[in-house]
């Protein structure tokens, strides 16, 4: 370990590769090792260009692709599908605060991730990937587009505060348990079309400066939690919709709320059921929106 806090990247290098090895043959090691590389990718480091002098410039290359094989790591050993016994059953990642790039997650399965504050400089791909516990992407910065299209999250998940900069993209995405998404920005456009929300599910005070879709989502009537009595509901209260907000063929939980949402540019409701909605912006028409059967 002590070779991770050399000065010589060749030398961090093989030292990460080091780990890797002794965690492949000692399964009672791999949690252990996965928290090292993960504290390591903790540590402060700023992108090649942000620094004044070829030396330092220089310095964040040959770190940056310490980085990139700390990232590829770490990943190789998340992905189910992999043949052979590289697959470390189980493990569960904090990397708040890292600075992680072109991140891929693609297949991928965690317990327990830990995202508060990223930075993902890049895109950051999650796609399929299959999140249990708990899950923080709490004031995480996506720079280029997220794709967690078909993934899949079990547990208390929190995108609160996040900022995405690129795309969004949630499609066929299913949330089970309580979400958050409260105060999240999003600067370009964001699909959860066909995305799936089981239990109690927050937008309040979130921001979508462009197009917002979620057709043929579904925000089930499905509590998830004995004890949890308001697991059926969706909150969007003050949220603002900038260019577009499409909800077509959304079926809606038994109580949605959208209370002082503002609505800028094209909305539409269409084959939507709200059953339970308690509140409507005035910009919506009803004759666009079908009410369930309340008898």
């Amino acid at each position: 370990m002590e070779q991770l806090g050399s000065e010589k990247a060749p030398v961090r290098l093989a030292g990460l590769y080091a780990l890797d090895r002794l965690a492949q043959d000692n399964a009672q090691l791999r949690q252990t090792i996965a928290d090292v590389i993960s504290a390591y990718l903790r540590m402060p480091y700023e992108l090649p260009g942000s620094s004044a002098g070829l030396d330092a410039d220089r310095d964040q290359l040959q770190e940056r692709e310490v980085r990139l094989t700390a990232q590829r790591l770490l990943v190789r050993h998340l992905v189910p599908a992999d043949e052979g016994d590289r697959f470390w059953a189980g493990i569960e990642l904090d990397l708040s605060g890292a600075v992680l790039i072109d991140f891929p997650l693609n297949g991928c399965e965690l317990h327990n991730a830990r995202f508060a504050a990223t930075r993902f400089a890049g895109d950051a791909w999650f796609h399929e990937v299959r999140f249990t516990g708990t899950t923080r992407f709490d004031g995480a910065t996506f720079a280029g587009d997220a794709w967690f299209t078909r993934a899949t999250f079990k547990g208390s998940t929190r995108f609160e505060n996040a900022e995405f900069h690129g795309e969004a993209r949630f499609e066929d995405t299913e949330f089970v348990g309580t979400t958050a998404f409260r105060s999240a920005q999003f600067a370009h456009n964001a699909r959860f079309d066909k995305a799936l929300f089981r239990g109690i599910v927050r937008f309040s005070d979130a921001i979508f400066a462009r197009s917002a879709n979620f057709n043929r989502a579904g925000f089930m009537v499905a509590p998830v939690f004995d004890d949890d009595v308001a697991a059926q509901s969706a909150y969007f209260d003050r949220a603002r919709f900038g260019e577009r907000a499409w909800f077509e063929g959304v079926s809606f939980a038994s109580y949605t709320t959208f209370v002082d949402a503002t609505f800028d540019g094209d909305v539409r409701f269409e084959g939507a059921q709200l059953d339970g909605m308690r509140y409507r912006p005035p910009q919506l028409q009803a004759d666009h929106i079908e009410f369930a059967d309340e008898s």
